[in-house]
C-alpha cells in the first residue's frame, strides 16, 4: 500500500527475529551487509505495487502515523497535524472502521453532507474537516479525489451591521 522508499523507518531499525542477522552470523560486518540488502529492497519497493509485502508487517506505518509524517514533511504545524489526524480519525469512524484507501467521493459527500446536516458544523469546521481530506488522499494515499460538487454546505453566518436611528440613540443614551 505504501510503497515509497521514504515512508519506512531507516534500515538501522529493522533486526530480524531472533536478533541475527540476515547472514546468520553476529559480525558487525553481517550486519551491515543485512542494512545495505534493506536499504536496497526497500529502494525498489516503489517500482512494483508487491514490493510492499516484502516489508515486515511490524514495520509498515499504520495510517495515523503515516499522515503525521506526511504533514510533517510538508512543515505543518501542530495544532493542525491535531486537527487533520483528528478529522481522519472521525471519518472512518462514520464509516465503521472502513480504511478510508477502500472510501471514495461518494463516501467523503456523505460525512462532509453528515457534518453540516446533522451536526450542524460551521462552514469552516466543514471546510477544514474537507481540506483534511483531501490531503489524505493527495498527499498520503496519492490519489485525486474527484468531483465533490453535490456535498451539502454548512450555510456561512451572517452578519448584519446594527445600526441605530437618531431617535434609538437617544433613547440608549437618555
Amino acid at each position: 500500500m505504501y510503497a515509497r522508499p521514504n515512508e519506512h523507518p531507516p534500515a538501522e531499525a529493522y533486526v530480524p527475529e531472533g536478533g541475527a542477522s540476515a547472514g546468520g552470523g553476529s559480525s558487525p560486518g553481517a550486519a551491515r551487509d543485512h542494512r545495505e540488502n534493506e536499504s536496497a529492497v526497500w529502494a525498489s519497493e516503489g517500482q512494483d505495487s508487491a514490493a510492499s509485502q516484502r516489508t515486515p508487517p511490524s514495520r509498515r506505518p499504520k495510517l495515523m502515523e503515516h499522515v503525521r509524517d506526511e504533514l510533517r514533511a510538508r512543515h505543518y504545524s501542530p495544532r493542525t497535524e491535531r486537527a487533520y489526524t483528528g478529522w481522519v480519525e472521525r471519518f472512518i469512524r462514520f464509516h465503521k472502521m472502513r480504511h478510508p484507501v477502500d472510501l471514495g467521493e461518494k463516501e467523503i459527500n456523505e460525512f462532509l453532507t453528515h457534518l453540516a446536516v446533522v451536526e450542524h458544523v460551521s462552514a469552516s469546521t466543514q471546510t477544514q474537516a474537507l481540506s483534511a481530506l483531501l490531503f489524505l488522499y493527495r498527499h498520503v494515499f496519492g490519489l485525486d479525489v474527484g468531483d465533490l460538487g453535490d456535498v451539502v454546505r454548512a450555510k456561512s453566518a451572517r452578519h448584519v451591521p446594527v445600526v441605530l436611528t437618531q431617535q434609538e440613540v437617544r433613547t440608549v443614551l437618555n
